[in-house]
């Protein structure tokens, strides 16, 4: 059984780091496809469903939502595609997948920070006596 140049880095064992075989870095990647897929599967679902009830709502908020399933999900792609075939080990393969997961996120920061901002700007905005509904326990 050969030995791949693959260190565990300490911080994620409890002991020193170890080399991993060739045949225990193949089930590793392995799970990692898996999981990836699930994820596919899981974010094509929830950005679906999302769509169609931003759609159906005329909400944005949702749209966007569903935006960022599909971001998440050309993440799980590109995670796919890194631990399929000759890709299995090499580096050239992990460092393009690191820079188009890392492209992803940075197309989806802008998103978050525009959603988080919205959000806490409305939560502070006053509401006019009038225009406000009554509270359940008064409408009782």
């Amino acid at each position: 059984m050969s030995t791949l140049d693959v260190t565990v880095p300490p911080q994620a064992t409890a002991s020193a780091p170890r080399r991993l075989s060739a045949d225990e870095y193949r089930r590793l990647a392995r799970r990692v496809k898996l999981l990836s897929w699930l994820s596919l599967g899981w974010m094509t679902v929830e950005g679906g469903v999302a769509i169609l009830a931003g759609i159906l709502a005329g909400s944005i908020a949702l749209i966007g939502f569903a935006i960022d399933s599909v971001i998440g999900g050309l993440a799980s792609v590109v995670i796919i595609w890194r631990f399929t075939g000759g890709r299995v080990f090499s580096e050239g393969a992990e460092t393009r997948a690191q820079r188009l997961v890392a492209i992803q996120f940075f197309i989806l920061a802008p998103y978050a920070v525009s959603s988080r901002s919205g959000r806490s700007s409305r939560a502070s905005r006053p509401t006019s006596a009038g225009s406000a509904s009554p509270s359940p326990p008064a409408a009782w």
